[in-house]
């Protein structure tokens, strides 16, 4: 982007999830072509929407009774990481408060 250009002349874009406009921000200078979404609420929203198969239904063992239990078991290690992360982050955020 330009040095000094006006707020009012910044590129804009519509977000996919919400059809919100949103305008050019300096930290997407390098990847704004890939840009998509105006939040990371927004892009949580797309990915839940987009990979809704986090929870999967597994038979227990015979030796359990044989219950059907749902469990949310992510396919892959780097989701699994993910999610205990953002869980850990929500800890955080609570101990913060108290």
């Amino acid at each position: 982007m330009p040095r000094g250009v006006k707020k009012e002349n910044l590129p804009t874009k519509t977000c996919v999830v919400c059809n919100r406009p949103f305008t050019w921000r300096k930290k997407w200078e390098r990847c704004w072509d890939e840009v998509l979404t105006c939040s990371n609420r927004c892009k949580a929203e797309r990915k839940r929407k987009k990979g809704g198969a986090g929870a999967v239904e597994t038979a227990e063992p015979e030796g359990r009774g044989g219950v059907v239990a749902s469990r949310a078991t992510p396919a892959d290690p780097l989701r699994r990481l993910a999610t205990v992360r953002a869980a850990r982050g929500a800890v955080r955020a609570c101990a913060r408060i108290l």
